[in-house]
């Protein structure tokens, strides 16, 4: 089994201190692809408008919508990324996301409803998986942790 321990810094979550994902997988598409499947034809210029946006000549979409939308249905998606090192859209899927939230500052809410608050983060890194389990971790500072995992195994790369 494939273990991927991330430690990036976030986006929408700064205070993710660590995404550790069990049989990852991901599907790249260029951004002409992605224009494309959004109805943009003939995409001379496409680029990264934000973290979470592709500007197809002029018109803005969420690249999450593209991979939502493309992998409907597929209980293995967990998220949309810009993959900079290939300059593509990367849809990942994976078996289990394991997230960890340091509860400080701004983020001290997320530990007060541990269900409610891995749910709000299952948006950005585990879209169509299950939350299992989600706890804190009593230590300084309080830490939540949530486990999701998928009902399926991730179909072979040929067929995503």
């Amino acid at each position: 089994m494939r273990y991927i321990l991330l430690l990036i810094p976030f986006f929408a979550f700064a205070n993710v201190t660590s995404e550790l994902v069990t049989g990852a997988d991901r599907k790249l598409f260029s951004y002409t692809q992605v224009c494309e499947f959004f109805g943009v034809k003939d995409a001379l210029l496409a680029s990264k408008e934000s973290s979470s946006k592709i500007d197809c000549m002029g018109k803005s979409f969420e690249i999450s919508n593209f991979c939502e939308k493309k992998y409907t249905g597929n209980l293995n998606y967990t998220k949309a990324r810009f993959d900079l090192v290939d300059g593509k859209i990367a849809c990942h899927f994976s078996d289990t996301v394991i997230l960890e939230l340091a509860c400080k500052g701004k983020y001290s809410k997320f530990c007060k409803n541990t269900n409610e608050s891995c749910n709000e983060l299952k948006s950005e890194f585990a879209h169509s998986l299950d939350l299992s389990t989600s706890m804190i971790l009593e230590i300084y500072p309080p830490r939540l942790k949530c486990f999701f995992q998928s009902k399926s195994k991730i179909p072979n790369s040929a067929n995503l």
